[in-house]
């Protein structure tokens, strides 16, 4: 049924002009998700949630973020490709940020971004976060993203984590990790012909953050493409 509707919603965009395609290895592209979601008479957010399987996954996986004492008022917030703002959407449901940066290196997302919520919009470079300040966000976090990048690049945007956040910030992301990939899962990616999932090992990561004086404090899986990806919560010690 999911595949009949994906194809149904093609058909009604393709009427228009508009055709719905992968940017950046994942996303879809803005000027064609924003005319469904209106044709469908959704928010964006819960339109694309519908599309992709996943209704509630963002509420989820933000509550248990925002359940890591990160302010309800006056946080120093940053996300880095926030894409269609499912997510942002739902971190601004829990109170209002004194700031909330983004880093988004599409055009026409960050266009609609910047127009929709109350951000500030930083120029992404897809390497680092330079306008933002050190120790100045109580939250850094990213959904979808280092899924896969180069493990290079992951690590530059690491590197810049560990330089933004506060003492007793958090900092929340997911990977492909070694919980992700059962066999289940790997006949779906194997079967899917996608190539760009780029593996990174928990145990590799917390051991890398624990050396910069983060500290792991909450992991889960969430559904993620073809099987599951990993939250991994860090905490800035004091």
């Amino acid at each position: 049924m999911l595949t009949q509707a994906k194809s149904l919603i093609r058909r009604l965009l393709e009427q228009q002009g508009y055709t719905i395609k992968r940017v950046g290895l994942g996303y879809i592209a803005a000027d064609a998700t924003l005319s469904a979601a209106q044709q469908a008479n959704l928010p964006v957010g819960d339109y694309v949630e519908q599309l992709w399987n996943k209704v509630g996954e963002a509420q989820r996986v933000v509550t248990r973020i925002m359940n890591h004492g990160i302010p309800t008022q006056a946080a120093n917030i940053v996300e880095i490709g926030p894409g269609t703002g499912r997510y942002l959407a739902k971190v601004l449901e829990h109170g209002q940020p004194n700031r909330y940066e983004i880093y988004e290196t599409d055009p026409g997302w960050t266009k609609w971004l910047q127009a929709t919520y109350p951000v500030i919009r930083q120029p992404a470079d897809g390497i680092s976060l330079t306008p933002t300040a050190s120790e100045s966000a109580d939250l850094v976090h990213a959904h979808g993203v280092f899924v896969y990048l180069p493990f290079l690049t992951t690590w530059r945007y690491w590197q810049e984590l560990w330089r933004v956040t506060r003492p007793g910030g958090v900092v929340a992301f997911d990977i492909f990790s070694e919980n992700c990939f059962s066999a289940a899962d790997m006949e779906r990616w194997l079967s899917s012909g996608e190539t760009y999932p780029c593996f990174l090992s928990t145990a590799y990561v917390t051991d890398v953050f624990a050396q910069h004086n983060f500290q792991l404090v909450d992991q889960f899986l969430s559904p993620c493409c073809e099987g599951h990806s990993e939250y991994l919560i860090f905490r800035r010690n004091n």
